[in-house]
Parts: structure tokens; sequence; C-alpha cells
């Protein structure tokens, strides 16, 4: 009889060491699952730093970009202004009609 005492002891030995094993494995599988995941957050968090970057150099070149037009445009009309006096509208006299405006009705011929 001091057979079966020892066989439970080494199956309860057995089933310890194993449930230890086991508590090891999961133990380093939830490891390397947490340090993927840490790995994979800070790959997107520096992808979204570079992109955020890439984005306020751009804009900053786009608001230059826009100055520079917004210039080119007032210069422009101000050319334009200074080339030619302001228009007058037209005069309506005794209720005659311009040359042009007479041109334009539908009974006129042009020769």
């Amino acid at each position: 009889m001091d057979v079966v005492p020892v066989l439970l002891l080494g199956l309860a030995m057995g089933v310890g060491i194993g449930a230890v094993g086991m508590w090891l494995l999961a133990g380093a599988r939830t490891r390397a699952a947490v340090a993927d995941a840490a790995r994979a957050a800070a790959d997107a968090s520096a992808m979204l730093r570079a992109e955020a970057a890439s984005l306020r150099a751009e804009r900053g070149g786009l608001r230059t970009r826009l100055d520079e037009l917004g210039r080119l445009h007032e210069s422009a009309q101000e050319r334009l202004r200074a080339r030619r006096p302001p228009r007058r509208p037209p005069s309506r006299v005794s209720g005659r009609r311009s040359p042009a405006a007479r041109s334009c009705s539908p009974g006129a011929t042009s020769s």
C-alpha cells in the first residue's frame, strides 16, 4: 500500500508542475501580445506625428502662397484702376437708345 500514496504524490506534483508551466506560458503569451500592441501603438503615434508635421509645413506654404496671390491681386487691381477712368452710367436722353442698344434689338439689321 505504500505505492498508492507515492503515485498520488507524483500525480499531484505532475499536475502542479503542469499548472505552473501553463501559467508561465500564458503569461509569456500575454506579455508578447502586450509588446506587439505597444509596438503597433508606437508606430501609429510616430506616423501621426509625422503626418501632423507635414500638414503644418504644407499649411505654412499654402498660407504664404495665398498671401502672395493676395498681394498680386491687389497690385493688379491698382494697375487697372490707374489705367482707365471711372465709368459713368449711360445717359438716356428723351427715350433715345444708344447705337449699341439699337443693334441688339430684334428688328435690327447689321450693315
